[in-house]
């Protein structure tokens, strides 16, 4: 029988919740389900776990007086009142439940990791007290500030994305911060962040962030994620030397400058942006995947050199923007026609002169037709990845020797 425990058990927590408690303390406790547990087996206690239990209420654990690890999350507990009681606890996971009130919290100073993710606290004051916590996550909790973890001076880990941070101020001070997770907050200053420089992970995806100058001494800073921000300068980031993975997407960067220093990247965001030169990645050898897809200014044929020179890169793009080039070989002048969506022919340049040359930004699998004034057709081709010069001569086109030729831009 399942003895003393459930006679005691709040009325609150169900039949199913109940038993599924007693089976979870005499499991702790080494013992079958149908031994009564004795105050002295409560004592030895160190561990439950009763997560996805559908318990609502806490109080049969406030016998466990040396409880140190408990799993909760995916409960639908409430009312943290019962925790007060354990004040030997050193882990707490309550992801997933209805909480709203940490206060009892603040009597678990013994606390170094609590999960608190998906609940409803109106604010983390209460937290304050815990001074030897060193991870605490509190992602989608519908927090607005952080104030109460001034004082945390030991936390490793924070999370805390997914709530409606603006500032960042309280965490100035938590100089022994490894791993930072501020994604989908309002957050605009990184200013009270310049002195993290134990940082060696920072995400900062979906916020409002201009200005990277504060992280100018993140020396140790290995992952960098600003994903959706309204980055343009990335000047700053040329003191990261240790950055192995930095993801830029979403931004509204239009050059690369300063990422040419950050020879230890393996893995390159840049989805999303307005860059169209490629070239302080050149040198970053080291490189194994980049991600240049949806930018609209990018020449399919620099990305094509950019993976000669870097062969072991993965570089995923979307690319199509290239470059014809024509010279005329002929006697007498030749019209450059172009065949539309519509498959109706648009000149572009109607008088190419004898030994002239002419480039035409266009995009690949494009149509382009050669006719002398007679209107007699010369020859046609295509578009391709690579930048290729057509020679016209009288009776056809043919591949020439690469020159660079003046660009005529025009809207197609």
């Amino acid at each position: 029988m399942l003895g003393g425990l459930l006679s005691a058990a709040p009325r609150h927590n169900s039949q199913n919740a109940q038993a599924a408690i007693a089976v979870a303390l005499h499991s702790a406790a080494g013992k079958p389900v149908d031994i009564d547990l004795t105050p002295e087996d409560y004592r030895k206690i160190e561990r439950v776990g009763l997560a996805r239990k559908d318990v609502t209420d806490l109080t049969p654990l406030t016998q466990l007086p040396n409880l140190k690890h408990l799993w909760v999350h995916n409960n639908r507990i409430n009312d943290l009142t019962p925790v007060a009681q354990l004040e030997n606890l050193e882990s707490l996971y309550l992801d997933h439940n209805q909480v709203t009130d940490l206060t009892p919290l603040s009597q678990c100073a013994k606390l170094r990791v609590l999960y608190l993710n998906n609940n409803r606290p109106t604010d983390i004051k209460a937290l304050a007290n815990l001074r030897q916590l060193e991870v605490l996550s509190l992602w989608l909790s519908q927090i607005q500030s952080l104030q109460g973890l001034e004082g945390l001076t030991q936390l490793k880990r924070l999370v805390v994305y997914g709530n409606r941070i603006t500032d960042v101020k309280p965490l100035a001070n938590l100089r022994e911060l490894r791993h930072l997770d501020l994604t989908q907050n309002q957050i605009e200053n990184l200013g009270p962040l310049a002195n993290l420089t134990k940082l060696e992970s920072l995400t900062l995806n979906q916020n409002r962030i201009t200005d990277l100058s504060p992280l100018v001494n993140l020396k140790s800073l290995r992952v960098l994620r600003l994903q959706n921000n309204q980055v343009v300068n990335l000047r700053p980031l040329t003191a990261l030397a240790q950055l192995k993975e930095l993801n830029l997407g979403s931004n509204k960067i239009v050059g690369l400058d300063g990422l040419e220093a950050m020879k230890a990247l393996r893995t390159l965001h840049l989805t999303g942006n307005q860059i169209a030169n490629l070239q302080p990645l050149f040198k970053l050898v080291g490189l194994r995947e980049l991600e240049l897809v949806h930018n609209g200014q990018l020449y399919y044929p620099e990305v094509a050199q950019l993976q000669e020179v870097l062969p072991r890169t993965q570089i995923n793009h979307n690319a199509t923007q290239t470059k014809i080039q024509f010279i005329n070989k002929t006697s007498e002048p030749v019209v450059v026609r172009w065949v539309d969506f519509s498959g109706e022919l648009q000149t572009y340049q109607d008088n190419l002169r004898p030994e002239e040359g002419y480039a035409q930004n266009t995009y690949v699998g494009h149509q382009w037709v050669l006719f002398n004034k007679a209107g007699k057709e010369l020859g046609r081709t295509f578009a391709t990845g690579k930048i290729v010069v057509w020679e016209i001569y009288a009776e056809g086109i043919k591949a020439g020797p690469f020159r660079k030729l003046p660009t005529k831009r025009r809207e197609e």
